[in-house]
């Protein structure tokens, strides 16, 4: 049986550009070659095996947000060059009418297919970032040259204007005209996946599965001396066991898929009680995350800025929108486009970073608020945790950013977190996570260490 493709790989935009099958953005058709090399494709190998190995390469998710024709066609034609020159004589690509690429490595495991995909992305990036760097310095000289020539050309140019106007209008609406039927085979490759008990298209979920809860987890201010903040977590209790928070809930494999159904409903519970709570003139600071996949996946976006529009102005002065960043590299750009749409939405932006970076200067330039890590899942020698700590910490305070850890698992960590210079602090040795939220509460180091000589002699989690 040949293997099923992840089901993050087609979203439904991915469904609804096959079917389409019809014009490009500027209303032209697309070249006769995207349908022959797709009917190629499934006829050597068969559906399921040709979209088994396939990987989807989206451009406008590599690009820039306000970007011109011309960097559009630099990103396709570096994408061209590039798979012609590094792919195998088996391996294949198809172009499809929105300018994506569909990229067939039938030889290749799924986490090689993806790593390719990384990689011509990465490259296509560089590129383009290059092209616009010449660019730009070409163009004071090109402006200078145009500006000697532009007084004696203006009569004819403005008298030419209309008509190129016409012409280009007449193109367009032939265009569209010539615009072909949804092909039959791309009907047939959409009625597979649809038909795949792996592959769901439900819109994006407006509540949390069942057995998973909302709770609100106190966040430490260290200077002031008090609980100000609430970070807004997924959590599954268990009659003996644990609680588990967070991205510990889901297994690496379930990951980025599930963290997006889970942000959503998330923000709206966030939402709504701090809504209400401010109804009632209790003050508090509440933090839900949002993975920086979520904002990254079309119809996921569209749903945030929905509940965003929705949110009263009085909520938003008191919502910190904590950005979660993948382990992987995240391009400049696209982390200036995502940070920009957050901040128009709430009072600052914090960024939430694996605990390895070693760079934060890019986060100091985009005007975020703080930077912190998350030890929640984190196993291992406590004596690097702690090394790991100080790293971080020193780099925040360099770069002139604060600095904030969650998930602290013990008063050792706890107090190595404090003395490394960390502003914001939560974990094991504070209040524990409740269902709802509380106001701004005092918290000394005093109250944290009472616990030591309570009747357990360890933590006493009491609620917040």
């Amino acid at each position: 049986m040949s293997e099923a493709p992840p089901s993050n790989r087609f979203d439904k935009s991915f469904l609804t550009l096959l079917s389409q099958a019809g014009t490009r953005a500027n209303g032209t058709a697309p070249s006769g070659q995207y349908e022959t090399t797709l009917a190629e494709l499934v006829k050597a190998h068969g559906t399921d095996e040709m979209l088994a190995a396939a990987e989807w390469l989206r451009l406008d998710m590599m690009l820039p947000a306000e970007r011109d024709g011309d960097t559009t066609a630099t990103a396709a034609n570096a994408a061209r060059r590039i798979m012609d020159a590094n792919f195998n004589a088996c391996d294949a690509y198809v172009e499809l009418p929105d300018g994506s690429f569909l990229i067939h490595l039938p030889h290749c495991d799924a986490p090689t297919r993806g790593v390719i995909a990384t990689a011509v992305g990465k490259t296509i990036q560089q590129r383009v970032l290059k092209c616009r760097e010449d660019r730009r310095r070409q163009r004071p000289q090109a402006h200078a040259r145009r500006s000697a020539g532009s007084r004696a050309a203006a009569g004819g140019s403005a008298a030419a204007a209309p008509t190129a106007s016409a012409a280009t209008s007449a193109a367009g609406a032939e265009g569209r005209r010539k615009a072909p039927a949804t092909n039959p085979l791309v009907t047939t490759v959409i009625r597979f996946l649809e038909q795949r008990g792996d592959f769901q298209f439900a819109d994006v979920p407006k509540t949390l599965p069942p057995n998973v809860q909302t709770v609100y987890r106190p966040v430490w201010h260290v200077r002031r001396q008090l609980l100000t903040s609430y970070s807004c977590l997924p959590a599954v209790r268990h009659p003996t066991l644990p609680m588990v928070v967070g991205d510990a809930l889901l297994p690496e494999s379930a990951r980025p898929e599930a963290t997006s159904a889970l942000d959503l409903p998330l923000l709206r519970r966030a939402v709504g009680d701090l809504t209400g709570a401010l109804k009632q003139r209790r003050r508090m600071i509440v933090m839900p995350p949002l993975h920086a996949q979520t904002l990254f996946r079309p119809r996921f976006r569209d749903e945030f800025m929905a509940v965003c529009r929705n949110c009263p102005a009085l909520t938003r002065r008191h919502l910190v929108f904590e950005l979660v960043v993948p382990p992987e590299e995240m391009p400049g750009f696209q982390a200036t486009d995502v940070v920009a749409q957050l901040r128009h939405w709430c009072r600052a932006v914090i960024v939430r970073l694996p605990l390895e970076t070693d760079t934060l200067y890019i986060w100091k330039e985009l005007g975020v608020h703080a930077v912190g890590i998350d030890l929640t899942d984190r196993a291992g020698d406590e004596r690097q945790v702690l090394k790991a700590l100080d790293r971080f910490a020193a780099l925040a305070e360099n770069t002139g950013l604060q600095s904030y850890v969650q998930g602290l698992p013990s008063f050792s960590t706890t107090t190595a977190a404090v003395c490394a210079g960390f502003s914001y602090i939560a974990g094991q040795t504070l209040p524990a996570e409740a269902d709802t939220l509380s106001g701004i509460e005092p918290f000394t180091p005093k109250m944290m260490f009472e616990s030591l000589f309570s009747d357990g002699g360890g933590p006493v989690r009491k609620s917040a």
